[in-house]
């Protein structure tokens, strides 16, 4: 968990979507573009961070990123949100 404005790990900020190359290339993305997250649920606007992930995947910050997360969708034990979900980029 980073609790930081930037990931001590990664360099990231807190508003950075980290997304592949490949994807970037494909959607026509540069490092550092402002771009929209939409789930079924809600939305989150960052900003691309080309890093080494895997195509098809992103990544966004917490708690930042729970705007796309369901709140019906929590595991009835530990009452954690399902941290995966499918979104669509703009």
């Amino acid at each position: 968990m980073v609790q930081r404005a930037i990931d001590p790990l990664t360099g990231a900020s807190r508003d950075n979507i980290l997304i592949s190359r490949e994807d970037t290339q494909r959607l026509g993305i540069a490092d550092g573009d402002p771009i929209r997250l939409f789930s079924n649920v809600g939305s989150y606007f960052g900003r691309a961070r080309i890093d080494q992930m895997k195509p098809g995947n992103l990544e966004v910050h917490w708690p930042e990123g729970n705007v796309l997360l369901s709140a019906a969708a929590i595991d009835p034990d530990s009452m954690e949100p399902d941290y995966n979900t499918t979104v669509t980029i703009e």
